[in-house]
């Protein structure tokens, strides 16, 4: 191979990976070399239990890993039905999967389990109780779903299930204790819905119009307004709906925006209108936190019955991929705008979870262009305490001409070296920004069964990433970004069904904010404070609809201390009363809502920090419509008392057009976009799809100097360093 490798024969005390306190001369400073450790939060391997392949876990097994990321389930797998664990009312059997990890534990006689564990109803509890049955818009109760034969579940918002499924969880975590297996776990992740990634099912049929969920929207509205009548009635602009009468809005009212019910206005294809469309926008945030409930409750069974004696995660809060618009995720979206997503910050602020998991997102995963990043905002997940671990499907060039899903990006490399250099990529990721990950192996679940990573070097390779991250992993903590991307997610609801506005305005810019020179963080809207922002100076605001309260928030905390705002297009637009250009112009300080296409110059505006009476920010400068996107309006820059306000759309705008929007906020950039950087507080990762590409290193810090990961070697920060073409630069700040 071609590629620089981990150095082996080196001297013990002089490999970055066996001492952590190593310093550049090679020694310890008088400290005591110590070995690998077993991270609080390990990397781990997983496969699908079909077929029954233990390839990979043997294989990542010997390569230092040591948790298994299994199949489990305490009642019905939709997708793996012969693990079925609850046969019948108080019938339980759970030899299937005891079989199978006993099978496991053979070849891997020291591993512990994280199980992935499914709890979808088996099919005769459906049939013992119809009414609680998800129904849907035609007033039946059966679907197609992806990748399985099952067409009914029950409502996810019938308390008799709900019940019903803690028990048999309780009951499943007693038996783990009994029958010794409770050792052996090392962490419960809870699965549901598509793939099991909490998607809700059965979407595009525009559930559910059950008694009980009916019953539930009812409850939620009188939280939302708290019980107040005439908040509901204005909200809806209906002056006789009362909490006993609202009722969940049918398919036409839920499609109204986007489904030939114009109400015009450049707007119309993107927004619902309120108060028309406001039962439809509500129904969907109540979708999502009967979704999110049903796995809080799931969440307090585990802490009831086990206390914390396991690690517990999930797949939940995909903000950041509300809308793929794929056949995958379906036209409304088991993982889209009605997939059920958008209550992640009541799964944070519930401080159940120990950990929460995505696959890397699906926008662009190749190498020199795209990125691997997490499906919800990992600043928001780490600020409230829980860890973040990545799904690394990444497939490897073994497998480089297997049928996939060729409307997604999966992440797949055709050569040995390309899929080292992915793999470093990977591991760059989880050390500059302090996550976790485990490799998992798909095919078979996906296409024909190939084994993803049964080659001598790709195990050589990832046995390093092993120990470095055994080594290095306790190092690993984030370091807050320059620019941050805002997302309200309450908002989300605003969208229409049809809308592609979230879709082009923030999933598909991933990777161009990524290559833009300058690293930046994702964040919910409900977690920017003066002090999350303290580090930002560059923030992009996706907030269609945001409530009142949320509008002063932002304004409290964003414009100021000479930061830049950009606001995406219609952010704070739709207001409860309806479209409101002076609500509009009070969040933002712009006067023109409708301007903001694709390619547009962005409209630059100077504010003064304080409003005037009237709420709306103050205009130190003349409105500019030049080119902001390359160097901001006349190069103007406003005194640390003010703000400075942009509007327009991200959508199609390139790295470069991104880094010189930085460039123009103050934010000083690693290099020329397109390059991408990844930085903690102790590392810092560099890639460049160029050939032969230098630039000067930030210096290291006093007593530190950079040392390069892969190699051990340390940096001369006193001249320009050489990038290697689509590979990562990885550098670990060393104590001298």
């Amino acid at each position: 191979m071609s590629i620089t490798t981990f150095n082996h024969e080196v001297d013990v005390s002089r490999t970055p990976f066996a001492v952590a306190d190593s310093h550049v001369n090679g020694t310890t400073n008088g400290h005591a070399p110590r070995g690998p450790v077993t991270p609080e939060f390990p990397l781990m391997v997983s496969r699908p239990i079909q077929h029954q392949q233990l390839t990979p876990f043997r294989e990542l097994y010997a390569q230092g890993i040591r948790v298994l990321h299994v199949d489990a389930t305490f009642s019905e797998d939709f997708f793996h039905t012969e693990m079925r664990a609850w046969k019948g009312p108080g019938e339980f059997d759970y030899s299937y999967q005891a079989a199978y990890w006993r099978k496991l534990l053979e070849a891997c006689p020291d591993a512990k389990f994280c199980l992935r564990l499914n709890s979808a109803s088996p099919p005769w509890w459906d049939e013992l109780h119809p009414a609680e049955l998800q129904q849907y818009a035609d007033g039946t109760a059966e679907a197609a779903f992806q990748r399985t034969a099952r067409r009914t579940l029950p409502s996810l918002a019938s308390q008799t299930w709900r019940k019903a499924a803690c028990g048999a969880l309780a009951h499943f975590l007693r038996w783990l204790e009994s029958e010794g297996w409770a050792d052996r776990i090392w962490g419960l992740f809870l699965c549901y819905g598509i793939t099991w990634e909490w998607g809700i099912l059965g979407t595009d049929r525009f559930p559910d119009y059950s008694a009980p969920m009916q019953g539930r929207f009812r409850e939620w509205l009188r939280e939302a307004y708290r019980n107040d009548v005439e908040a509901l009635r204005n909200a809806w602009g209906d002056a006789v709906v009362t909490f006993e009468t609202a009722a969940i809005p049918g398919e036409a009212a839920r499609l109204a925006a986007c489904n030939g019910v114009a109400w015009g206005g450049i707007g119309s294809a993107e927004l619902r209108q309120f108060p028309r469309d406001r039962a439809a926008a509500d129904f969907q945030n109540c979708m999502s936190d009967t979704n999110c409930d049903y796995l809080l409750d799931l969440g307090r069974t585990v802490r009831e019955v086990a206390g914390t004696r396991y690690k517990l995660g999930s797949f939940y809060g995909y903000t950041l991929t509300s809308r793929e618009h794929t056949a995958f995720t379906s036209q409304y979206g088991a993982g889209g705008l009605a997939g059920g997503h958008h209550a992640f910050g009541k799964f944070l602020r519930s401080r159940l979870f120990d950990f929460n998991a995505s696959p890397y997102a699906y926008a662009d995963r190749d190498l020199g262009r795209g990125c691997l990043i997490q499906h919800f905002p990992r600043a928001s997940c780490q600020l409230h305490g829980v860890r973040v671990y990545d799904e690394n499907d990444l497939k490897t060039f073994l497998v480089a001409d297997a049928q996939d899903d060729r409307t997604i990006s999966i992440g797949q490399t055709r050569t040995l070296e390309d899929t080292v250099r992915h793999q470093r990529w990977a591991l760059a990721q989880a050390l500059c920004h302090s996550t976790t990950y485990w490799w998992t192996e798909l095919s078979g679940w996906i296409g024909a069964y190939l084994p993803n990573f049964d080659h001598p070097e790709i195990l050589s390779e990832l046995r390093q990433h092993s120990r470095a991250f055994e080594q290095l992993g306790g190092e690993a903590e984030p370091e807050s970004a320059p620019v941050a991307i805002i997302i309200d997610e309450r908002s989300i609801a605003a969208l229409s069904l049809a809308s592609k506005l979230f879709r082009d305005e923030v999933y598909q810019q991933l990777a161009a904010w990524s290559w833009c020179g300058a690293p930046f963080d994702v964040w919910l809207a409900e977690d920017v404070t003066p002090e999350t922002m303290r580090h930002v100076r560059l923030a992009y605001v996706f907030a269609p609809a945001p409530s009142l309260a949320l509008r002063k928030s932002l304004a409290s905390a964003l414009c100021r201390d000479g930061r830049t705002v950009w606001w995406a297009p219609l952010t704070g637009w739709m207001t409860d009363a309806g479209p409101d250009d002076a609500a509009f112009t009070r969040l933002t300080g712009q006067t023109e809502p409708l301007v903001y296409s694709a390619g547009r110059p962005l409209s630059r505006m100077e504010m003064r920090t304080e409003p005037h009476a009237n709420g709306a920010p103050a205009s130190n400068g003349s409105h500019a419509n030049g080119s902001a996107s390359a160097h901001g309006a006349n190069g103007a820059r406003t005194c640390s008392s003010g703000w400075i306000s942009l509007y327009g759309a991200c959508a199609g705008r390139t790295a470069e057009e991104l880094g010189a929007i930085a460039g123009a906020a103050g934010i000083e950039l690693y290099g020329d976009a397109p390059l991408h950087v990844m930085r903690g507080k102790r590392f810092l990762a560099l890639q460049s799809a160029a050939q032969g590409r230098t630039l000067h290193l930030p210096p290291a810090g006093p007593g530190a100097r950079w040392q390069n990961v892969w190699t051990g070697e340390l940096v001369d920060e006193s001249g320009p360093v050489r990038l290697p073409a689509t590979d990562t630069l990885l550098l670990r700040r060393a104590e001298e």
